[in-house]
């Protein structure tokens, strides 16, 4: 179960953490699925990564659809931490990318509905 420690974790990651474009462009897959098979087996620090990958994607897609920076914002790290929550389940047919789109996507449309 995910924890309030967990989302103050993550939203730390999104706020404070630099991201280093110049590796990210570099980034595969198969590091994707490195850094999935890292935190399946314990190594919750591992998430940082993806986390720092794919925050501006996530962002994003939120503000695009939620029209809101704050509520933006706060769709972007509950999604995060619904995929950490929820990485057992990723079975990698698609890329990782595509997951967490879904997962962001489906997070917008809750926070809509609401």
């Amino acid at each position: 179960m995910v924890t309030s420690l967990s989302k103050k974790y993550f939203l730390a990651t999104l706020v404070t953490k630099p991201i280093n474009r110049s590796s990210n462009l570099q980034m595969t897959n198969a590091n994707d699925q490195y850094y999935i098979a890292k935190v399946l087996n314990g190594d919750p620090q591992a998430y940082t990564f993806l986390v720092n990958k794919y925050k501006d994607m996530v962002f994003t897609l939120a503000v695009r659809m939620l029209r809101n920076n704050e509520e933006a914002e706060e769709v972007a790290q509950d999604a995060f931490v619904k995929a950490y929550a929820k990485l057992n389940k990723f079975k990698g047919d698609s890329k990782f990318s595509t997951w967490l789109y879904k997962v962001v996507y489906n997070t917008s449309l809750d926070k809509i509905k609401n």
